[in-house]
């Protein structure tokens, strides 16, 4: 016969943090709202190979973007002519994190061509971003910690993101958008895995050094 009060010993020496006041289920308690949690930022910042992207081979459309930080120009009538590589990210999502430095790195590259423009996009976690003292604030800190004066814009409604969302009307973080001297867009890439930043820099490469 097998029973509980038979296991019961065993059970306790493996596990020396089991008591039957009630923390073990609190643990399980906890450790189940932290997986649902991870879930649910993994679903905003997952590294996802999207196939469907309708914006590919359009016009880029146009950019409600608002300046936030480092006297970020205004970017109607800016734009024509230039090779545009549009990053949005945000400073609570570490893919994204995990990414600037390299975009960082491309910008001090190209920063004196000017055929080439960065346009960085600090989002907020809900994708509405209305509080912008917070947001300037937060972008500020990381930007200050990696010594990267750049300017840096806001979607505040999101109607940016929503123009540039996949074909699951999805929107990933980080998304990185490449655009070419004619307004079209060559390249999206979803999320951050170093190999594909490589590819990513060789289009860049790539588009400028076509002919104008």
């Amino acid at each position: 016969m097998f029973g509980w009060a038979r296991l019961d010993r065993p059970i306790k020496r493996a596990f020396p943090w089991t008591h039957p006041d009630g923390r073990l289920m609190n643990a399980v308690v906890i450790g189940a709202v932290a997986i649902i949690l991870a879930l649910i930022v993994w679903k905003r910042v997952a590294h996802r190979f999207v196939a469907d992207e309708p914006i590919l081979d359009q016009p880029l459309p146009t950019l409600a973007l608002e300046p936030l930080l480092g006297n970020a120009p205004r970017l109607e009538n800016a734009l024509a002519g230039k090779v545009l590589l549009i990053n949005f990210w945000g400073t609570w999502c570490p893919p994204c994190r995990a990414e600037l430095p390299h975009v960082a790195a491309l910008e001090r590259q190209y920063h004196d061509r000017p055929d080439f423009r960065l346009i960085s996009v600090s989002c907020g976690y809900t994708g509405v971003d209305h509080d912008r003292i917070t947001l300037s604030e937060e972008t500020s800190v990381v930007l200050q910690a990696m010594k990267w004066a750049v300017p840096v814009y806001v979607d505040p409604d999101g109607v940016t993101r929503h123009a540039l969302a996949d074909g699951h009307g999805d929107f990933v973080y980080p998304s990185t958008v490449l655009v070419n001297r004619h307004g079209k867009v060559t390249d999206v890439w979803r999320g951050f895995h170093e190999r594909e930043f490589e590819q990513l820099k060789l289009r860049v490469a790539t588009l400028l050094n076509e002919p104008r």
